[in-house]
């Protein structure tokens, strides 16, 4: 396990007390999980943070496009990212967040790559999409694999914020 992530794990479980062997299998599980991020938008990209903050070792990311002013309101990224693919954006601000995360950006559909990632040792999928149809195709392929899921419920290109 990590210095560094043992040091900010702990703080949020009890500073004055040593890890109990439960508390440490959890932290050392959570380093080496490999989890894919379908989408990269506004909640994709928020959890895929949240993820890399909690101390997930390794994330495979998959998204279609490229950073627009639209997203400035609702996601991680900043002005000067605009233009630049999704997937490589949040890869930079993952990596700067922590240095040792590995990302995986996989710029293009889940059609495109959502097979591909399902052949990492994935332990987990989350799905962030609008895009239904491919989000659903990847939910059933990675439940035929006995991946399990956290789906989000998006309305088509964002419209509901």
């Amino acid at each position: 396990m990590s210095e560094g992530l043992y040091e900010r794990v702990m703080r949020q479980l009890d500073p004055d007390r040593l890890p109990t062997a439960e508390q440490r299998r959890v932290i050392e599980s959570t380093e080496s999980a490999i989890l894919v991020v379908a989408g990269a938008g506004s909640v994709g990209s928020r959890i895929a943070e949240d993820l890399v903050r909690s101390g997930v070792g390794r994330i495979v990311v998959i998204d279609p496009d490229a950073v627009s002013l639209p997203n400035m309101a609702r996601s991680v990224y900043t002005r000067a990212q605009i233009g630049v693919p999704k997937v490589r954006a949040l890869a930079e601000r993952l990596c700067a967040i922590n240095p040792r995360v590995e990302v995986v950006p996989m710029e293009g559909t889940l059609d495109e790559h959502g097979q591909e990632a399902l052949e990492m040792g994935i332990d987990l999928v989350v799905l962030a999409t609008d895009a239904m149809l491919e989000q659903g195709r990847l939910a059933a392929a990675a439940y035929c694999r006995g991946i399990p899921q956290v789906a989000c419920a998006l309305f088509r290109r964002a419209a509901a914020g």
